[in-house]
């Protein structure tokens, strides 16, 4: 019971201080959480599409956090929405390619999962800097293009 005690304590600690230290640790986390279910996701839904083994492996390629959109929670009354930005440098292709992916998974999801989707919409492109890639990242990009 002592050592449930000190490990409560501990993690209320630790959480007030990641608080203090950023006042928006909530919402960091919320939004890391949901952009880490959303590639868990397309890497689930890359496992059933039907592709050559070059497609498949150029998707697996760029599915990566850095090439994922952000998105801004919107509260209005009761109702909740994300607003989704783009990075403005991720090409077409790529960002076709998500969308056949997210297609994909959500035409297996049941009725009830379907129901429980948050909306979202499209907003402005986000300002993020592009990330130096690597050859083999750049190449798998390409792919796409």
């Amino acid at each position: 019971i002592l050592d449930a005690i000190r490990i409560n304590f501990r993690s209320r600690k630790d959480n007030k201080r990641k608080l203090e230290n950023n006042p928006n640790y909530r919402a960091d986390s919320s939004k890391n959480s949901r952009k880490d279910t959303k590639l868990n996701n397309r890497l689930k839904a890359l496992k059933h599409l039907n592709v050559d083994d070059e497609t498949r492996s150029a998707i697996s390629g760029i599915l990566v956090r850095p090439l994922m959109s952000s998105d801004d929670e919107e509260i209005d009354g009761n109702k909740k929405t994300f607003i989704v930005r783009k990075p403005c440098w991720r090409t077409e292709g790529v960002t076709n390619c998500f969308h056949t992916l997210d297609e994909a998974r959500q035409s297996n999801l049941s009725k009830h999962s379907l129901f429980r989707l948050m909306d979202r919409k499209d907003g402005p492109p986000s300002d993020r800097e592009e990330p130096k890639w690597s050859e083999e990242m750049v190449k798998a990009i390409k792919f796409f293009d």
